[in-house]
């Protein structure tokens, strides 16, 4: 079978925002009022100055970490916990 490129480039209809809003219930469940409603801030730290950035995209999940990859290393991070479990090196 041919395929052309308009063929493979064609982006499914969109969603409905009806279904989209259900969906997105569905996976968020039932959102509740804060327990005290008259909380505030208990502290702020300033944003540090950084002189030089760099776009790394790329993260993925598995059934026990987040990888997330990085300008010179590749962090794997417990799903539920948060802690690092490992980390590859790339330089």
């Amino acid at each position: 079978m041919v395929t052309t490129r308009a063929a493979r480039t064609k982006r499914p209809p969109p969603v409905p925002p009806a279904a989209r809003a259900r969906a997105a219930a569905a996976w968020c469940g039932d959102e509740k009022a804060p327990a005290n409603t008259k909380s505030q801030v208990a502290f702020q730290l300033p944003a540090p100055v950084v002189g030089d950035t760099v776009v790394v995209k790329g993260s993925w999940l598995t059934d026990k970490a987040y990888v997330k990859s990085g300008v010179a290393e590749i962090n794997a991070y417990d799903r539920d916990k948060g802690t690092k479990l490992w980390t590859v090196p790339l330089a």
